[in-house]
């Protein structure tokens, strides 16, 4: 037992053995991630593709709706969002046009460039609101938290200047 000899001496490196963990995470997490990308290019995109016509014809489109601008150059997965600000009816009194806000600004789009999303604003407004009113933040507490710093007494440094109030966020 004794007498035979180790065929290995010392500890392991461990800044190998990190090394080593640590690459087989992050090629699992990028495996991951490439795998919820092709999942997500496949199943949501094709399935909003080809229910669009449906969606169009049973509520058309809705001012403060969420919806995915079509652009010929890129991909389905590069198209940018925007928000339908305003719809214009044609002669027959269907929507065919509609102006979009996006990050880089406003465009008009035929209806049939728009995708629509399950999201609209109507309803993140109104949980907005909810969310105000179980905080208890109304004008009258904006009111009273700006009568309190009013009354707060003016501050001098020792040499008599007056110490203004830092105003953070303007809130």
């Amino acid at each position: 037992m004794f007498l035979q000899e180790l065929k290995e001496c010392g500890v392991p490196d461990l800044d190998h053995l990190e090394s080593i963990s640590l690459q087989k995470r992050f090629l699992y997490r990028a495996k991951l991630r490439e795998d919820l990308r092709k999942r997500f290019r496949l199943e949501y995109l094709g399935h909003l593709r080809q229910n669009t016509k449906t969606i169009r014809r049973s509520h058309g489109v809705i001012v403060g709706e969420v919806v995915l601008v079509e652009n010929k150059n890129l991909k389905r997965l590069c198209w940018p969002l925007g928000k339908i600000t305003e719809t214009f009816p044609g002669k027959d009194g269907i929507v065919r046009l509609a102006k979009v806000r996006t990050a880089r600004g406003e465009i008009l789009r035929p209806i049939q460039c728009l995708y629509s999303l399950e999201i609209n604003a109507v309803s993140g407004d109104s949980l907005r609101q909810k969310v105000c009113r179980q905080t208890g933040t109304s004008a009258q507490a904006k009111k009273m938290d700006q009568t309190s710093r009013m009354t707060q007494p003016i501050q001098t440094t020792r040499r008599g200047r007056k110490v203004k109030a830092i105003q953070r966020l303007n809130l």
